[in-house]
């Protein structure tokens, strides 16, 4: 979940009209039992610069569907496309309630 302050604000205005790719570490806040290990290296996110949103190859209009969050050298960013990923990579089990 996004946080109310001035890097959630970047990050809105990054995946509505900004090429500048804003600082993940510090723009959200993992909800009650999330697991995932992309929200727990948000460090390791971004192309080519790390703790960054998206990847510098999508600067686009769909961008929040094309590599919102690029974790480099891993399959851990797709959100759409084929096979649909999201944190796994195909290689663990999804956890109860995961939507």
């Amino acid at each position: 979940m996004t946080n109310k302050n001035t890097r959630e604000a970047r990050v809105v205005t990054f995946f509505t009209n900004s090429d500048t790719m804003p600082v993940a570490c510090g723009s959200f806040s993992r909800l009650p039992n999330d697991n995932s290990s992309l929200a727990a290296n948000c460090d390791k996110w971004g192309h080519p610069t790390a703790n960054r949103w998206g990847h510098s190859v999508v600067l686009t209009g769909d961008r929040l569907f094309k590599r919102p969050i690029a974790w480099s050298n891993t399959g851990r960013y797709i959100i759409g496309g084929n096979p649909y990923q999201c944190d796994d990579n195909g290689s663990q089990d999804m956890s109860l309630g995961d939507t």
